[in-house]
């Protein structure tokens, strides 16, 4: 996923300069967690997890684990599934 041949030094990317040729250039946040297993979750439980308070998990066959939570398809951060089918916010990131 992430090789040497497409990095690029400091000075490259001092020489760039609009804002969107930059934008360009990132990578999603969540694009190197795509092996962990995703979740989309309702508004309610987004609030919730924002607010670093664990969701219940309506499908108790879920395993335990890591996994990425998505609200209408925007990465909210990773939350991990527990014995109890609740799912504990672990990490959030505010994305714009």
């Amino acid at each position: 996923m992430f090789k040497l041949e497409n990095a690029l030094t400091i000075e490259q990317l001092k020489s760039i300069e609009s804002d969107d040729a930059l934008q360009a250039l990132l990578i999603a946040v969540d694009k190197p967690l795509q092996a962990i297993p995703a979740i989309n979750i309702s508004q309610l439980d987004a609030d919730l997890v924002l607010q670093g308070q664990q969701i219940s998990v309506p499908d108790e066959k879920i395993e335990q684990g890591l996994r990425r939570l998505y609200h209408e398809q925007k990465f909210l951060g990773l939350g991990e599934m527990l014995l109890n089918a609740k799912i504990q916010p672990r990490k959030l990131f505010k994305l714009n």
